[in-house]
C-alpha cells in the first residue's frame, strides 16, 4: 500500500475540526518544506489559473502526489467545519436566549429590559448547557432591583357590566327598537 492510498483512505472518514486542523497544518508544513527545495517556476499567473480551471472538480487529489493540493483540500474542509461550527453555536445561543426570554416573561419582565441589566447567557446555564430556572429567576429579580422595574402582571379583565364609559348618575336609556320588541316590564 503506497502513501497515496493511505491518504485516500484517511479522507473517506469523518474527522473532527481539531483533527482536520492538525492534518492541514502538517500537510502545509510538508508542502512548504518541499517547495523550499524546488526551483521557481517560470509560468505566468494566467497560465496557472487556466491549468486550475481545466482540472475537473473532484479530481484535485486523484493520482496527484502534490502535497499542496492535499493541504488545500484540508484547509477547505477546515474552513467548512469552522463555518458550520460557528453557525451551530449561533443557533444554540439563539435557542438558549429564547428559552430564557420565555422564563423572564413569565416573571413579568420584558426580555429587552432583562438583557439590558447586564445578564449573560453563560451565567444562566447549568452544566449541561440548558437554562437553569433558579438562576434565571435570581437574575430576573436582580434585574428588577437594578433597573427599578415593577412587575408587569396582566390585569384581570372586568366582567361585562362592571365598567361604563364616562360618569353616569343613572342607567342609560334603552334603545327604542329593543323596547318595542322586548318583553313588557309592568303588565
Amino acid at each position: 500500500m503506497s502513501d497515496t492510498e493511505v491518504t485516500t483512505e484517511a479522507t473517506d472518514t469523518e474527522l473532527s475540526p481539531d483533527e482536520a486542523l492538525d492534518i492541514a497544518v502538517k500537510a502545509t508544513a510538508a508542502a512548504e518544506y518541499q517547495d523550499a527545495f524546488r526551483p521557481p517556476a517560470h509560468r505566468s499567473t494566467d497560465q496557472t489559473d487556466q491549468a486550475a480551471d481545466e482540472q475537473p472538480d473532484g479530481a484535485e487529489g486523484d493520482g496527484d502526489d502534490n502535497p499542496n493540493h492535499e493541504a488545500a483540500k484540508w484547509r477547505t474542509k477546515l474552513r467548512d467545519a469552522e463555518s458550520q461550527n460557528t453557525a451551530l453555536a449561533a443557533q444554540l445561543e439563539n435557542m438558549q436566549r429564547a428559552a430564557i426570554d420565555t422564563q423572564v416573561t413569565a416573571f413579568g419582565i420584558k426580555p429587552a429590559a432583562f438583557w439590558a441589566s447586564g445578564a449573560e447567557i453563560a451565567d444562566l446555564l447549568n452544566d449541561a448547557g440548558v437554562p437553569d430556572p433558579e438562576k434565571v429567576q435570581k437574575a430576573a429579580a436582580a434585574a428588577k432591583d437594578t433597573l427599578g422595574l415593577m412587575l408587569n402582571r396582566p390585569r384581570p379583565k372586568p366582567r361585562l357590566g362592571e365598567l361604563r364609559s364616562g360618569a353616569m348618575a343613572h342607567a342609560p336609556k334603552r334603545d327604542k327598537w329593543v323596547e318595542a320588541f322586548g318583553p313588557r316590564g309592568g303588565e
